[in-house]
């Protein structure tokens, strides 16, 4: 029995595996484990641009005149397309090549929600050209074209070089952003809808009212004190009836108002304060 169960001790021992020999297989399976796990942390952490995540959603905000359709027909965005495929600057620039918008901005989430913010182009007035009007922003970029002004004011430079329009870019002439900023110093109070202003090659400013009132401005500097009391001087001449040829403010501290042809003669400074 002494010789059978040291027998058995010894076979019974003899499957263990030696430390040394164990080492290698335990490594190639804690090696194998490591780059398992690894793997598994690098495919979440790439999960927000992996391409089988989509946009799910698309905001266009900002926009008032221009429809949302023509914003997202150039953003080349669709709901469905890879979160992948997504660079928002190159959306933005895209959207910026359209005539109304100013600038534009996008953000993106990792939910897949697309949003487009738009700052639109304001109309600022009407310039003549080639029989229709071209409106155009307080820079002078041309954001639309109308058969007529509507309820824009008019202006109108002598002798301006206009040789072309086209849509998103600034008119030919200095001097059109020259006389909107002049535009731009006349009293609010005074009606823009059926105004025209006038400039003329060498540089002096004059306004058209909707009822055929001519008033001479002068230059740009100093208009905005000279052109103060124009919606009182207006009112009262109105009020008067007065025929006149035109009124004067390109003098500081005197107004001027030369009567129509046959009724009278000039008045100096005898409407207003």
């Amino acid at each position: 029995m002494a010789a059978t169960d040291a027998a058995t001790l010894v076979s019974a021992s003899a499957p263990d595996t030696p430390a040394a020999a164990r080492s290698p297989l335990s490594a190639a399976l804690l090696l194998c484990r490591f780059w398992t796990v690894a793997a598994l942390l690098l495919a979440l952490g790439s999960l927000p641009h992996a391409a089988f995540f989509t946009v799910r959603e698309i905001r266009i905000e900002g926009t008032q005149q221009i429809a949302a359709a023509d914003v997202l027909a150039r953003s080349g965005l669709s709901v469905g397309m890879p979160v992948s495929g997504v660079a928002p600057d190159d959306i933005a620039r895209r959207v910026a090549t359209h005539p109304r918008v100013f600038s534009a901005a996008v953000g993106l989430t990792t939910a897949g929600r697309v949003t487009i913010r738009v700052t639109e182009r304001s109309p600022a007035a009407a310039v003549p050209h080639k029989g229709g009007f071209a409106v155009v922003d307080p820079g002078g970029v041309v954001i639309a074209e109308r058969s007529d002004a509507g309820v824009l004011p008019v202006i109108a430079v002598d002798q301006a070089d206009l040789p072309w329009m086209r849509l998103g870019t600034a008119l030919p002439s200095a001097a059109i952003p020259q006389a909107i900023d002049a535009l731009a110093q006349l009293p609010a109070a005074l009606p823009r809808a059926g105004l025209t202003l006038r400039r003329s090659a060498a540089g002096d400013l004059s306004i058209v009212t909707p009822d055929r009132i001519v008033v001479r401005l002068g230059r740009v500097s100093g208009l905005q004190d000279r052109a103060a009391k124009l919606p009182q001087i207006l009112a009262t001449v109105r009020a008067q009836r007065l025929a006149l040829d035109y009124i004067d403010l390109r003098f500081a501290d005197n107004v001027i108002l030369k009567p129509a042809p046959g009724t009278g003669r000039a008045n100096g400074g005898g409407v207003g304060p």
